[in-house]
């Protein structure tokens, strides 16, 4: 089959295969590619590429809603930055399924009705130490507060009367949970501000769909823990909220509570620890 360069620099399908299409500058491929509409990077040597220039016609399916890349008659851009993360393109849809996949592990056990609360008196400094409280039905949760260092773990224990069965939860502010995710995604990128918007929006979708706004907590819950049986103790590790440490705990303040869950109530004596 006999092929032609186009009269002008556009998006065709991809010769190689690995994208919707990647675009033509008029002289030679470029590591600009498309899927879906979306535009990114790959660094592929497209220059040692066998195969002809893209033909004259309509490239193959609908082009990128984002500006081209370069424009008619540039040179081929060079390869971004070396980074040992993903390509920018996928950066984002690849956060967003991995944190997902922590969203559902840390959620599948999440079991609140809401009509239960309690009231409690403290002998703790600073948010640690043993604490003592009443759930009582229809009365707001004690939020107990405690100031964490940046990359410690928090272990709260509850240790229930023998009518409750305890519902332990864990929770952080937008800001502080919106730290934690970027610094994770960015994790391994050399060039920060190459992905900045697909990292933000990411954090967005995070904040939408996988982890749960409580009201009655004023943050996002990273963990919820239930004893099991009514007298059961319950045990709530901010390293099993995160998945083994990949999402540690940054400098900031963290609100531990103690409900009752399926609406039980009894007294209960709680000890949050810092290590």
């Amino acid at each position: 089959m006999t092929w032609t360069p186009p009269a002008a620099p556009g998006w065709y399908a991809d010769p190689l295969g690995r994208h919707e299409h990647r675009y033509w500058d008029g002289a030679a491929w470029t590591g600009h590619v498309a899927d879906q509409g979306a535009t990114g990077l790959d660094p592929a040597d497209v220059a040692a590429t066998s195969g002809p220039a893209p033909g004259v016609g309509t490239p193959a399916g609908p082009p990128p809603t984002g500006p081209p890349p370069a424009g008619p008659g540039a040179a081929a851009p060079t390869a971004p930055p070396s980074r040992t993360g993903p390509p920018v393109a996928l950066i984002a849809g690849l956060a967003v399924a991995v944190v997902a996949v922590i969203g559902i592990v840390a959620f599948v056990a999440l079991r609140d009705d809401g009509s239960s609360g309690s009231s409690a008196s403290s002998s703790a400094t600073g948010g640690t130490g043993v604490l003592t409280g009443v759930v009582q039905e229809g009365v707001a949760p004690e939020l107990h507060r405690v100031q964490v260092p940046d990359g410690a773990r928090l272990v709260a224990t509850a240790r229930p009367s023998a009518e409750l069965d305890a519902d332990l939860h864990l929770a952080v502010d937008e800001a502080l949970l919106r730290q934690m995710l970027e610094e994770f995604l960015l994790e391994g990128v050399d060039d920060p501000e190459q992905v900045a918007g697909d990292v933000q929006r990411a954090v967005d979708e995070l904040l939408d769909g996988t982890y749960e706004y409580d009201p009655d907590l004023g943050g996002y819950v990273l963990d919820n823990e239930v004893g099991g049986m009514p007298g059961d103790v319950a045990v709530l590790d901010s390293a099993d909220a995160v998945v083994g440490g990949q999402l540690p705990l940054r400098a900031g303040t963290y609100v531990v509570t103690v409900t009752g869950y399926d609406g039980t109530e009894g007294s209960y004596e709680l000890e949050i620890d810092i290590r």
